[in-house]
């Protein structure tokens, strides 16, 4: 299991010759074997912050350092795996061929790899879909075959852009609890952004409150993830507490932190 921790980590952009900050001086850990949300507008860092984890952007300034129990690790050697809000699955693969396609070539052949699929096909419950085509597929299917292609090569290192933000709610929901039993199952290390606050509440152990580039708050919740409804107590109280600090960082005190609940330990970065 890999654990991240990262240290005034900038990057910049220049959209029309305006230099933007997306990313402005992040500090922050990311404990081994954790599922953690990163729940914050558009606009406001999220997917830099994803995209410089899984190594597609280089910081301007800072340090992201991977380590495992037993140190610190190379992240040449880090297997990170990545799942997008569109499926982007190969349209003239099968489900089955789209999922084999994430092992590398000299293990594809194999009857480890066949076996791997397959477990993989029973774990997002693709079973009669294995030769189906992804325009036969509904977006749910089509969403756990692409979760299922980043999971067959057993990734390190799981990171999810707002993979269910093109779904209805009751997909939605059944692909959060989809995937909160594999975080149980698989014991990956997680990082899943969002702009939904009661899907960061809902999967979240720990959930970070990223506005203008910058971590405000974080929370800590206590029940485990997958197990929140939405009318659950730790869901409704953390949703209040953090859409206030969504009004305060639209005008003076953007830096305010509020006092966490009895259900919401908060913890400051």
């Amino acid at each position: 299991m890999i654990g991240i921790r990262i240290r005034g980590l900038v990057k910049a952009f220049s959209p029309g010759g305006r230099t933007l900050r997306a990313l402005d001086g992040v500090d922050l850990e990311i404990p081994p074997g954790s599922l953690t949300a990163i729940v914050g507008r558009s606009g406001c860092g999220k997917t830099t912050l994803l995209r410089t984890l899984g190594g597609l952007e280089t910081p301007d300034e800072g340090d992201v350092a991977f380590f495992d129990p037993s140190g610190p690790r190379d992240p040449r050697s880090l297997r990170r795996g990545m799942v997008f809000q569109e499926p982007r699955l190969f349209p003239w693969l099968s489900v089955r061929d789209n999922i084999a396609f994430s092992l590398p070539r000299e293990e594809g052949a194999s009857a480890e790899a066949a076996e791997r699929v397959e477990q993989i096909l029973g774990k997002m419950r693709l079973q009669g879909f294995e030769n189906a085509l992804p325009h036969e597929l509904s977006g749910g299917m089509a969403q756990r075959a692409a979760l299922g292609r980043t999971l067959c090569f057993d990734p390190d290192l799981l990171l999810l852009d707002e993979p269910f933000g093109a779904l209805d709610y009751f997909t939605r929901r059944t692909l959060q609890h989809d995937l909160a039993a594999l975080f149980r199952s698989e014991g990956k290390t997680v990082v899943l952004v969002t702009h939904d606050v009661e899907e960061a509440l809902a999967l979240g152990q720990r959930v970070l409150l990223l506005d203008r580039g910058r971590v405000l708050s974080s929370w800590t919740l206590e029940t485990p993830p997958g197990a929140r409804a939405p009318d659950d107590p730790d869901v409704v109280r953390g949703r209040r507490e953090i859409l206030r600090h969504f009004g305060q960082s639209s005008g003076e005190g953007a830096g305010g932190r509020t006092e966490g609940s009895k259900i919401l330990r908060n913890n400051t970065l």
